[in-house]
């Protein structure tokens, strides 16, 4: 496995549920992925932030989208070195944010595909 990491994590915000706990499971995220998947599990957000030097987060985000963890109004959060090079486009996920600190970067997305004619995200 590699030492990539993913967590999650899911709190109501309303009604009588909004008392209950918050859930942060931190693994490699490969391990991540697959066991939330088979076990239909889903979040309402997921952060993932995978070594500096990791070259397939392409790969990762379709394995997310894939695996179909993150809730219907949840969001996926990656945080990679702003000057990767990312193809949103060609990713099954919606990217609604681009935020630029220093040499990182921390991109938002949401589940499902951008709507035909929407505009990118951030710069």
């Amino acid at each position: 496995g590699s030492d990539l990491a993913a967590g999650a994590l899911g709190a109501p915000t309303a009604g009588p549920a909004a008392a209950a706990p918050v859930t942060v499971i931190t693994a490699p995220a490969e391990r991540f992925i697959a066991a939330a998947g088979r076990r239909g599990r889903r979040f309402d957000v997921v952060c993932v932030d995978p070594p500096y030097r990791y070259r397939r987060k392409q790969e990762l985000l379709a394995a997310l989208a894939q695996a179909d963890i993150v809730a219907a109004a949840g969001y996926l959060v990656l945080h990679c070195p702003a000057r990767d090079p990312l193809d949103d486009a060609a990713v099954p996920l919606t990217l609604i944010d681009r935020r630029r600190y220093g040499q990182s970067a921390l991109l938002l997305f949401r589940p499902g595909p951008a709507p035909p004619g929407a505009a990118p995200a951030g710069p």
